[in-house]
């Protein structure tokens, strides 16, 4: 048997770099597929779990966002627990989705500019039409200051900051009036809206 001899030089400090880097990448998951086995385990309970709180229509949308938020963290192959990590994010949208639900204002138009007799809802226009008199007199009976921080912000559209910028007066006063016009036309009009 012949034995053949291999030269071996010594390992610099580049060679043994690139030797732990090489294990070290050896030893890690890709990220990748640690993403998909994680989307092929847990979509379905991450499904179920949204379905649940958001209703079926919304839940798909956000298991794809949770799996992207997930991704972009690059923190898969770092956790203990992903499954964990992964139902966090779930309640963190869930929670994001109802604060975006409760900040929606749904408004009434006060005016609209046809008929009453050619309008399809005339009682519904009738009702608009007396609430817009009833919020006129009570506005009627408001401090005038009061009344055109009210008007400014309902019915002109102007933010809080803009009102105290045009009226040159301090934010908190803005808030005070119009919590008082609020409170007061609750009081005028609480029954009858």
């Amino acid at each position: 048997m012949t034995q053949l001899a291999v030269a071996r030089r010594p390992l610099d400090s580049q060679d043994r770099q690139n030797s732990q880097r090489g294990l070290a990448q050896a030893r890690e998951p890709c990220p990748c597929k640690a993403l998909e086995t994680l989307y092929r385990c847990e979509r379905p309970r991450l499904l179920a779990f949204l379905e649940y709180r958001v209703g079926k229509e919304q839940a798909a949308d956000l298991v794809q966002e949770v799996f992207v938020k997930a991704a972009a963290s690059g923190k898969l192959t770092e956790l203990r627990n992903p499954r964990c990590y992964l139902f966090r994010i779930a309640r963190n949208l869930v929670i994001d989705e109802a604060r975006k639900r409760d900040r929606r204002i749904h408004l009434l138009p006060l005016f609209d500019g046809c008929d009453i007799a050619q309008c399809g809802g005339q009682e519904d226009q009738l009702h608009v039409l007396q609430t817009a008199e009833l919020i006129e007199k009570a506005m009627a009976e408001l401090p005038d200051k009061t009344a055109t921080i009210f008007r400014m912000n309902r019915i002109n559209g102007k933010s809080y900051r803009r009102i105290h910028q045009d009226l040159g007066i301090a934010l908190a006063t803005v808030d005070y009036h119009m919590m008082k016009a609020l409170n007061h036309l609750r009081e005028r009009l609480g029954d009858h809206l």
